[in-house]
């Protein structure tokens, strides 16, 4: 695998992707230019399953921070339709 893995789909870790994996990765970006953050980053003592486990399950957060009290539920409800783990 290549690319930024931070914007991998769950397709993408699998192996088994196509054009959905594409719409993933603009959710991840949508993600980052509302919030600031990564969807998915990488955390401190992270090993690659632990990662891709976290990709595979689709745990992002909407609620933490006050950043996302100012987002739109419109705005959530679209991360949520591009974030899904299985299109």
């Amino acid at each position: 695998m290549w690319g930024t893995k931070e914007y991998f789909a769950p397709e993408v870790v699998k192996e088994a992707y196509g054009p959905q994996a594409d719409v993933w990765a603009l959710g991840c970006i949508l993600y980052e230019l509302l919030s600031g953050t990564q969807a998915f980053p990488i955390m401190r003592g992270d090993s690659e399953a632990s990662f891709y486990g976290r990709i595979l399950k689709g745990t992002y957060d909407t609620e933490k921070g006050s950043i996302w009290q100012k987002i739109s539920p419109e705005a959530k409800d679209l991360l949520s339709k591009m974030l899904e783990v299985d299109p």
